[in-house]
Parts: structure tokens; C-alpha cells; sequence
């Protein structure tokens, strides 16, 4: 039986996403193109606009809102589109709450450059230099808390964190 074949294509992913930051628009994009739904924002007077930036957190949220057959048959569709490992198996990766997906706010509460905090946070992840004060600022993104972020590091780095929801 094939386990945690999930891994590899995570940090393929990972290794993707690093170089994607300026072109967040793909990204939504290929969630998109994969079949995953709700992709949306919210603009001042509270009208649904389309999802036009996102962080990489956010960009494995997607995923994971779903239920397992369709979220590995999602993950297997972005492995395909990016020409990534395929993966067997999600065995322990934790569910999204399906209505609050996003770490970042609407629009119009989006007044601190949440999304570019988020990004900056991935890369400090990835450098393994998150300090106690980085920790803290994001979870004053509201979309963000600790079982959410621990799992997101865990979907980026599940050979070193480990989620806590």
C-alpha cells in the first residue's frame, strides 16, 4: 500500500509555489482549472468578486476543503498540471473548514498587506527562520489561529511541523 505519497508531491508543490509569488493570478488559476470551486472575494459593498491574490497557505486550503476522494483527486489534477509526483493517498492531512478557507480577510479588510505577510511567513517557513514575533503577528490576520497556521506549516513542511487541530 502506498502511504503518505502525499509528501513528496507537497514539496513539489512547495518548490513550485516559491517562484509564483508575483504571479498569484496563475495560481488561482490552476485551482480553477483543477475543478476547485469558490474561489471568490468580497469587494466594498459586499458584491462576490473573483479571487484575484492568495497566499500559499491558502493555495493548499483549497484543497483540503473537500472530502477525501475529491481533495486527492484535486491534488492528483494539480500534480498532472504542474507535471509533479502523483500522489496515492492525503493520510493525515488535516480538513479545511470549507467556510472559511482563506487566511486573509475580504477586500475591504484587507488593510495590513495580510496577503504579502502570509508570503513573507511561507519563505521564513522555508528558511526555518520563523521567530516568535513573526508567529504572533500572523495570527493577528483574521482568517488566521493557531490549529489553522500549524496545519498550513504541516502542508508545507510535514517533516517538520506538525498540526495541532
Amino acid at each position: 500500500m502506498n502511504t503518505f505519497t502525499w509528501v513528496k508531491t507537497h514539496k513539489e508543490i512547495v518548490d513550485y509555489l516559491r517562484t509564483q509569488r508575483n504571479n498569484q493570478p496563475h495560481l488561482i488559476e490552476i485551482l480553477n482549472k483543477v475543478g476547485i470551486v469558490g474561489l471568490h472575494d468580497q469587494n466594498k459593498r459586499g458584491k462576490r468578486i473573483d479571487l484575484n491574490e492568495i497566499d500559499p497557505f491558502t493555495f493548499f486550503c483549497f484543497i483540503y476543503k473537500y472530502g477525501p476522494e475529491r481533495r486527492l483527486q484535486f491534488l492528483q489534477n494539480i500534480a498532472k498540471e504542474l507535471n509533479l509526483s502523483m500522489p496515492y493517498d492525503d493520510l493525515g492531512i488535516p480538513s479545511v473548514n470549507a467556510q472559511k478557507v482563506c487566511l486573509f480577510p475580504f477586500e475591504p479588510k484587507r488593510v495590513n498587506n495580510e496577503i504579502n505577510r502570509l508570503w513573507d511567513f511561507f519563505e521564513s517557513a522555508l528558511k526555518d527562520s520563523i521567530t516568535d514575533e513573526e508567529f504572533e503577528d500572523i495570527l493577528t490576520i483574521n482568517g488566521t489561529g493557531k490549529s489553522k497556521i500549524t496545519a498550513c506549516l504541516f502542508n508545507i513542511l510535514p517533516e517538520k511541523y506538525f498540526p495541532i487541530n
